[in-house]
């Protein structure tokens, strides 16, 4: 089928490159992006070979996780002339923070991308979020529908959609001298003392986490709220890389130590991992990162890159 193609590109323009079947595996560069703020943008190059690709052969791009699929939350522009490029950048309507793929079509084949978008360096207070939106905090409250009424006064809170696990849950509410706080997760006391108004909470496991705060003041109850957190684990990223060639991946940067594995062995602890496949086939390629330069020492991330050798 390969062989065929060539010559078909051969024939329609004998000025095109060929390429021999070790060459001819579609590639994109960079393999990995990262978007951290709305403005953030990406251009991948999409290559055969050593060489890139030109426009024409682009038949489609997508970003997914598994089989659901995603390209709302992104502005995706393929290049009309010249090398094909695809430019990729967060849609500032529609973007959630996650882990995806970025699947690029061509005539010569699929080639896959993997996208993180923490979204770590946009505004997340309520302040924030209504300046942004042009909005007043009381109409950025009724958008979100987030109030629940304590016994004397009310309390909103923007939470999170969902949370990864090994992230830390920082929640911070104002400050009135004097007050003891109750914090609870999942029903159990975690943080309790005067004026213990922010609570930052390492979440270890996955699943709903039932997040309930108490303010007292004189010895009465001031305030109650209680509210749910989903916190899921990183999506796998699907990769493509090609036997008999070495590669890298880089652990997500900020943290102090990292553990590789492929395949559930453990492939070395440095922050860059570089490793060569000698056969085709199907790995897990999975890399934990704990205690983080800036927040608690018991956090830590875990990423799993789903390869395929070919």
């Amino acid at each position: 089928m390969l062989r065929t193609y060539l010559a078909a590109v051969a024939l329609l323009c004998i000025s095109a490159p060929t390429f021999s079947a070790e060459e001819a595996a579609v590639m994109a560069e960079p393999d990995q992006v990262h978007f951290s703020k709305m403005e953030d943008s990406a251009t991948i190059r999409v290559m055969i070979g050593d060489k890139p690709l030109p426009s024409r052969s682009l038949t489609g791009a997508r970003v997914v996780i598994g089989k659901s699929d995603y390209s709302h939350q992104f502005k995706i522009e393929r290049s009309k002339t010249g090398p094909a490029t695809i430019t990729l950048a967060p849609n500032p309507e529609t973007a959630q923070v996650g882990t995806f793929t970025l699947v690029i079509s061509t005539k010569a084949g699929d080639v896959l991308v993997a996208v993180e978008m923490p979204l770590d360096q946009i505004p997340g207070t309520l302040e924030d979020r209504a300046k942004q939106e042009g909005v007043t905090v009381d109409e950025m409250k009724a958008k979100l529908g987030l109030s629940q009424e304590g016994k004397r006064e009310t309390l909103t809170v923007l939470l999170p959609k969902r949370q990864y696990v090994g992230s830390t849950f920082t929640l911070r509410i104002p400050a009135s001298p004097g007050r003891d706080y109750t914090w609870k997760v999942d029903g159990k006391v975690v943080l309790q003392g005067i004026d213990e108004n922010v609570l930052k909470y390492v979440l270890d496991k996955t699943g709903n986490r039932y997040i309930e705060l108490e303010a007292r003041e004189a010895g009465a109850t001031v305030v109650r709220w209680s509210g749910v957190l989903q916190v899921v684990e990183y999506p796998e990223m699907l990769w493509q890389v090609r036997k008999g060639k070495s590669f890298s991946l880089r652990a997500t940067g900020g943290y102090r130590s990292h553990e590789w594995r492929i395949d559930g062995h453990g492939a070395g602890k440095d922050e860059i991992l570089t490793h060569t496949f000698k056969e085709a086939g199907e790995h897990l390629i999975e890399c934990t990162s704990r205690n983080p330069v800036h927040g608690e020492p018991e956090g830590f991330i875990t990423q799993r890159w789903k390869t395929t050798v070919r």
